[in-house]
């Protein structure tokens, strides 16, 4: 289940543009392994517009779920990360390290994030473009 609006603190112009054929372990993303300019296939979101501002760097995006699966984007909720992440992690949230698994479920505790999973789109320019709105 997902609280909507969520909220996206990205660039002033845009918002950065996935990509779905990069390394898709979730704890890799949100612990945000390989810093700014990585490529990953998920975009964070979070529930809070105060929490999205803090990852801002110009502007506050918008979107809903019902629109980003629309257009075939997977939504991951705060809850389901949760649930993946115990222990070493399940599904695409397995890591061999649990102290970073701990971690990466504390900052979903943190932040409320959920994920926009782009894995599957073609064009997430395109995409980006039609689910996010600024805020």
């Amino acid at each position: 289940m997902s609280k909507d609006p969520l909220y996206r603190g990205d660039g002033k112009d845009s918002v950065c543009v996935p990509n779905p054929k990069a390394d898709d372990s979730i704890v890799r993303h949100i612990m945000y392994f390989e810093g700014p300019g990585r490529e990953t296939p998920y975009l964070s979101t979070s529930e809070e517009y105060e929490l999205a501002e803090e990852f801002s760097n110009g502007s506050v995006w918008e979107t809903f779920v019902n629109i980003a699966k629309k257009e075939s984007v997977k939504h991951i909720s705060r809850t389901e990360l949760l649930s993946l992440m115990k222990g070493n992690g399940k599904g695409k949230a397995k890591w061999p390290n649990a102290f970073e698994v701990m971690q990466a479920r504390r900052y979903v505790e943190q932040w409320g994030e959920h994920l926009l999973d782009f894995r599957n789109i073609d064009d997430p320019t395109i995409v980006t473009k039609k689910i996010f709105s600024k805020s």
